[in-house]
């Protein structure tokens, strides 16, 4: 007696994965397109936190070369009293 690779349990296990994959590569290309609008949305909101952080950060560059000047001339004031 021959038997059918593809009959019994393992054929209808065999079935089930196809129709199921089938189903979800038809509905894959709705979920791609139904989710490029937040994405894009997502971009443009990365692009403004990047200009932000770019300024918090040029802020902050500034700020520590004021704060280092200040630091060397009152240093350099100390220096001098002390010289006298």
């Amino acid at each position: 007696m021959e038997q059918n690779l593809f009959s019994g349990t393992l054929g209808m296990i065999i079935l089930f994965i196809m129709l199921l994959a089938a189903v979800l590569w038809f509905f894959l290309p709705f979920a791609v397109f139904g989710i490029k609008p937040r994405i894009d949305e997502l971009i443009k909101i990365n692009k403004e936190t990047n200009v932000l952080l770019e300024s918090i950060n040029s802020e902050v560059i500034e700020l520590r070369k004021s704060s280092d000047s200040e630091n060397t001339h009152s240093n350099s004031s100390h220096e001098d009293q002390d010289k006298t």
